[in-house]
């Protein structure tokens, strides 16, 4: 787990040491860079050394000829496996990290490697025989990858602020990038809100030549649709199946030459790979979180279950306590390390739990992340499993009635605003039903809240275009498997991957997600629809496969988010900071927003008309980042 950073074209190569020193926390324990000046080429790399931790394992690695250079950040689970077949070819090793490894592959299968590859991975090769520069990214998102498209060529790397230091503040915020961020939080296709700055997608390998793109195409199309097929298909046998490569994931993702701790949020995901990964370590360090002073009315704390978890399986819990004046202090550290404006405080607790595991000599954790967008677990799913069911049987009228009285609610009351949010997409058909539960405002109060000349010319179409462009693709029908569909394309990679991942990192922590194994990722595949989501039970094959393991206080217990108490910090806690940064003083010399209307906005949500924490929020984390990542204080 590391951080890299390069460029092909016309750059000063001097900068890359100053821009992998702005991602030195990725990987703290060395340094690195490659230039070539005759095919300007350029690579930097801090290395986070977790598999060989001799300079064996150091980065950017050369091939034994010096045709092939690689950066490589993530980890490869069947390392020993695939060294143990090269060597079977006559191939020799000089260390025993997977760097080397990916070398040897791509020297002997090419990018065929990739469909043998089980790990995460961002990935840039510079192949001198055939003049390429390649990146490839992992088939699920886990690890980071972006690319700055300029007229000096492309600068690439594992985060945004290392290509800002070579190329400097960026100049032109991208309008549409902007609508989606404020619609869902988050930006679910491969643009950012720098125009001309992209997200290399899950899956999917770009190959440059000089300062041209030569080809971009998905690498792992045939393998995100693949389904194992068992030779029984009784429920037993789905059940025997989830648990047994769900523990066989863990073990794999185990392997490491320092040592390895594990999240735990007292959850099933969390608890179950703690409960196979203390099979092989009975020793494994535990984390988790306590939010001092409570959570929102309607949350509730994770940190009573795990306590229960860690005290059955028998494992040390380590918690770190925080409360909110240490949370919103840190929230400018947390917009800056996640690069993009994304507006959820949950990645605060991961940054938070990343730094007591790192200070307690951890430098990996393994996450529960992943089994709910596979097997179901969110509230989407059972709503839609819902709608699926009872929609046929009533008038759309009615359904269009209940919309629009929704609206009325009153907001401070957690269960109103939940019934409300609801019933707002109730009237809605089709993949219009799905994309809508990812969204946290309205397209209507959306396009009030910008400033009219910063939406001249904006296409409102685009907001939800990435989504349906991947559905029209989906042949399944079922409503919940779309929408699994869309968790695993977008809110997997666009989201949770995302902050997971910079905000560990920000800590010297690199995470692991064994629910994203390529073997339970294809079971996962094959499983009927009605075995994961029930009328009742979500996750229901899950959590079959974990009784008798797990206590069922613990298998079913009540589903929480991971997230922070954000409605009492929009009331209290964050108003000065709100104050200050969204005065309309600021937001007039910003010119994305209208400051009549965020003043509204505000105050709005503050006497319950509307339920606006989320998007007041979105507004200030997309003010700090501007301030943080843009040349000028008006757009």
């Amino acid at each position: 787990m590391c951080g890299f950073v390069g460029f092909i074209g016309d750059f000063d190569h001097d900068l890359l040491e100053s821009s992998i020193r702005s991602i030195q926390h990725r990987g703290p324990d060395d340094i690195g860079s490659f230039f070539n000046a005759e095919n300007s080429i350029g690579f930097g790399f801090s290395r986070l050394a977790i598999q060989d931790l001799t300079k064996a394992g150091h980065q950017p690695m050369m091939s034994d000829d010096e045709s092939v250079v690689i950066v490589f950040n993530g980890e490869i689970y069947n390392v020993n496996y695939l060294r143990d077949s090269l060597e079977s070819k006559g191939y020799k090793f000089n260390s025993t990290s997977d760097t080397e490894v990916l070398i040897k592959m791509y020297l002997h299968y090419g990018l065929d490697m990739l469909n043998m590859l089980d790990g995460m991975f961002s990935i840039s090769i510079w192949d001198s025989n055939n003049q390429e520069l390649i990146l490839i990214k992992d088939a699920y998102g886990i690890k980071p990858l972006y690319y700055f498209e300029s007229d000096n060529g492309f600068i690439f790397g594992s985060e945004i602020k290392a290509i800002m230091s070579i190329s400097g503040k960026f100049n032109t915020l991208n309008k549409d990038a902007l609508m989606k961020y404020m619609t869902f939080l988050w930006c679910p296709d491969n643009s950012t809100a720098v125009q001309n700055l992209y997200k290399v997608n899950p899956g999917e390998l770009l190959i440059f030549s000089g300062k041209n793109l030569k080809e971009k195409r998905l690498w792992a199309k045939d393998f995100l649709s693949s389904k194992t097929k068992l030779k029984k298909y009784s429920t037993s046998d789905y059940i025997a199946e989830v648990r047994d490569t769900l523990k066989t994931a863990v073990y794999n993702q185990l392997i490491s030459d320092v040592p390895v701790g594990a999240f735990l949020s007292g959850g099933l995901d969390s608890s179950a790979v703690v409960a196979f990964a203390r099979e092989k370590n009975p020793d494994i360090e535990c984390f988790t979180i306590e939010q001092v002073g409570g959570v929102d009315q309607g949350q509730a704390s994770d940190l009573f279950y795990a306590h229960k978890a860690a005290k059955h399986l028998d494992v040390s819990l380590n918690v770190v306590s925080v409360d909110s004046y240490q949370l919103i202090d840190n929230i400018e550290k947390m917009i800056w390390h996640l690069d993009e404006p994304l507006a959820d405080p949950a990645a605060l607790n991961v940054f938070f739990i990343s730094k007591l595991a790192r200070d307690s000599g951890i430098k990996v954790l393994l996450s529960g992340a992943g089994g709910d967008d596979l097997f179901t677990g969110y509230r989407r799913h059972a709503l839609l499993n819902y709608k699926r069911i009872l929609n046929p049987l009533v008038p759309d009228v009615f359904l269009t009635y209940l919309s629009n009285i929704s609206e009325k609610f009153n907001k401070k009351n957690h269960i109103l605003r939940k019934i409300s949010k609801v019933l707002s997409g109730v009237h809605l058909k089709d993949d219009d039903q799905i994309i809508n539960l990812f969204k946290w405002i309205s397209r209507h109060d959306l396009v009030h809240l910008f400033n009219r000349e910063f939406t001249e010319n904006i296409n409102l179409d685009l907001i939800d275009q990435p989504m349906k462009d991947y559905l029209s693709g989906i042949s399944d029908s079922n409503i919940v498997s779309r929408a699994l569909e869309l968790d695993r394309r977008f809110f997997l990679p666009d989201h949770n991957f995302t902050y997971t991942d910079k905000m560990s990192m920000a800590a010297g922590i690199e995470v692991r997600v064994p629910f994203l194994d390529n073997n339970l990722f294809q079971v996962s595949n094959g499983i009927p629809m009605h075995l994961k989501q029930t009328f009742f039970q979500g996750k229901w094959v899950l959590k079959k496969a974990m009784e008798g393991t797990l206590p069922n206080n613990i298998i079913y217990r009540p589903k929480t988010g991971f997230g922070a108490p954000l409605r009492r910090w929009i009331g209290h806690d964050l108003k000065p900071m709100i104050a200050e940064y969204l005065s309309d003083k600021n937001i007039k010399e910003r010119g994305i927003f209208d400051p009549k209307m965020v003043r509204n906005l505000i105050t709005n949500t503050e006497n319950g008309r509307i339920d606006g924490s989320y998007t007041i929020f979105s507004i200030l984390c997309i003010e700090i980042w501007c301030r943080k990542f843009i040349k000028s204080a008006s757009i």
